[in-house]
């Protein structure tokens, strides 16, 4: 498939296929786990969620302890509940869409912020999670997986993203490209002790090459909306 043959409408599997250099500055691609959503939003907001009944969805890694006053990553300011995370917060979205679903572990999200300066924040301080794109996004989870399988890494996104990849079965020759050409990554930069791991490499990073483009564009279609996952 040409990459000019695709439609680049928002929400379409086109859209999310950055170039570098021209649109590759503007979105965030998000690593999310997949739980339902009662049992983690309390139940007087459980209406402000399309899937909050019977299906499966996406949260953050942010789980807030009550008796503790304390969230799971330390912080003790106290995330949302509807998205289980501390910087995105429905009502400062502009776009939010599932783009890769994993089940039942996981599933990559693209969200755009109606204020750029939060969103560039949120890519920060939220680093081991968000990515610009999707390749850096791919790049992330498997150094994740890598953590979890080899470093005995138990954190909750670890887990999550070793399990995404299990289902996703990437082809050997697309995860050697991955690691060979898309520079390292957040927990990939953090494990060599580079500073300012948290930030976006400054390395090239390359545009799709033809065999990802391919793969990861049928993953996308095959992607199902908010509300319509099932066990």
């Amino acid at each position: 498939m040409e990459l000019n043959e695709v439609s680049n409408q928002q929400g379409t599997a086109g859209f999310f296929i950055k170039t570098i250099g021209t649109n590759d500055n503007k979105g965030l691609f998000g690593i999310a786990k997949a739980d339902y959503p009662a049992s983690f939003i309390p139940s007087d907001a459980m209406d402000q969620r399309c899937d909050a009944y019977q299906n499966v969805g996406p949260r953050g890694f942010h789980m807030w302890d009550e008796t503790m006053s304390l969230c799971s990553c330390g912080s003790t300011d106290k995330p949302s509940a509807k998205t289980g995370n501390h910087k995105v917060i429905m009502e400062e979205l502009k776009c939010l869409f599932p783009v890769i679903e994993a089940l039942p572990y996981g599933f990559l999200l693209y969200l755009e912020f109606r204020d750029d300066e939060t969103e560039e924040e949120t890519l920060v301080a939220q680093a081991t999670t968000f990515t610009r794109t999707i390749q850096e996004a791919f790049r992330l989870l498997l150094e994740w997986d890598f953590s979890a399988m080899y470093l005995s890494n138990t954190e909750d996104i670890a887990v999550t993203a070793a399990g995404m990849v299990r289902v996703l079965d990437i082809p050997q020759n697309l995860r050697d490209w991955i690691i060979n050409q898309v520079p390292p990554e957040k927990v990939g930069r953090y494990l060599a002790g580079q500073n300012n791991a948290r930030a976006r490499t400054t390395e090239p990073i390359p545009d799709l090459s033809e065999e990802f483009y391919n793969w990861v564009y049928n993953k996308m279609q095959q992607c199902r909306s908010f509300g319509e996952y099932d066990d």
